[in-house]
């Protein structure tokens, strides 16, 4: 016998087990009974909820699609922001290189020169940019090398008035070392001799006083440049030992100055006369030794009397300089004018 409390009454309600078989049968309906009795007494609660919960997911599922929408426009907003800064240091950086651009020159302003106390050049004015090759051409006594040795700090050339700027920089009242370290470099006319001091330890100086204080040299690596550029202008290594020019005949001494050059990669370099004293052959060989260097950030004033250098090393501009200025500007065709009618054709209107 087995008794049943009915749920919603109260009563107990006697229930006769008669062998296993009826208890499986009792077991079985007891949980269909307590199933449905649960459904029927929780049925309105569920009834009730149900709006809660599906309004309650439906909330759910658009703070969902809120949040979504939110990140989307949240990374948009990012992305937007960071390309903004992109654009931003681009734009920076492209006025930071145009003034840089603009301020890298070689520029002499107005220049009035005198040497023992004649004037030599007045109103003399030159804007050479990087990548750019100029060649003057003029009679003798015109201040061409006067010019050249002024600009390199030489004490014996007065600027009066003027100025010369280097990079932005102006390089008046400054030491001829300081104006080299600055990117200068002249080729002289007449190099001297140095006897005591060798070609290889001259050049390592010069070479180790362009580079950052307590930068040190390599001297494999200075003797490894130093012999390729000896090879490209045909120059013995046993000169790397010899006094500097001490014995050297014309063309040598024009070598080796071309030579220096090649070795402190200046900014900005002046050649006086560096064809006088060679060869058609040394001529060639030094022709090609400055081509090599033309890039953009290399640029030359090659002061000349013939027109065979020229040929060699084709220049942007030629100026022609007479009474102490420059008085005409233009390409090699100004040579060939040079040749057929000689300066004369700067003042004769019918050959201009």
């Amino acid at each position: 016998m087995a008794v049943m409390v009915d749920t919603r009454s109260g009563a107990a309600v006697p229930i006769e087990i008669k062998n296993i078989s009826t208890m499986a049968e009792f077991t079985l309906n007891l949980r269909s009974m307590c199933k449905e009795e649960s459904q029927r007494n929780f049925a309105p609660y569920v009834r009730q909820m149900n709006p809660i919960i599906k309004s309650n997911t439906t909330q759910n599922n658009a703070i969902g699609e809120m949040f979504k929408k939110s990140h989307r426009f949240s990374s948009m907003k990012i992305a937007h922001f960071f390309c903004y800064i992109i654009k931003m240091v681009v734009f920076v950086f492209l006025i930071i290189n145009n003034l840089r651009k603009s301020m890298c020159a070689l520029e002499i302003k107005n220049l009035r020169l005198s040497v023992n106390d004649n004037v030599v050049l007045d109103g003399f004015s030159l804007k050479i940019l990087p990548g750019e090759i100029h060649a003057f051409i003029g009679k003798n006594g015109v201040g061409k090398s006067s010019l050249a040795k002024a600009i390199a700090g030489h004490p014996a050339y007065k600027i009066q008035r003027g100025d010369v700027v280097l990079d932005g920089e102006s390089i008046m009242g400054k030491a001829p070392d300081e104006i080299a370290r600055q990117g200068f470099f002249l080729a002289f006319q007449s190099p001297i001799e140095l006897p005591g001091i060798s070609l290889a330890n001259f050049i390592r100086a010069a070479v180790q006083s362009r580079l950052p204080k307590g930068t040190p040299l390599s001297g494999v690596d200075f003797y490894k440049s130093l012999y390729a550029q000896m090879e490209v202008l045909q120059i013995d290594k046993s000169f790397t030992s010899r006094p500097l020019n001490d014995g050297f005949s014309g063309g040598e001494k024009k070598r080796c100055e071309v030579l220096q050059m090649m070795m402190v990669k200046p900014k900005y370099a002046i050649l006086d006369e560096t064809d006088s004293g060679l060869d058609i052959d040394a001529l060639k060989i030094v022709a090609n030794a400055v081509n090599a260097m033309r890039n953009d950030n290399f640029a030359a004033i090659i002061i000349t009397h013939h027109n065979k250098l020229l040929e060699y090393i084709r220049p942007d501009v030629v100026h022609i300089i007479s009474g102490g200025k420059i008085a005409m500007s233009g390409g090699l065709e100004l040579i060939d004018r040079l040749e057929k009618f000689g300066y004369g054709f700067i003042n004769d209107e019918n050959l201009l």
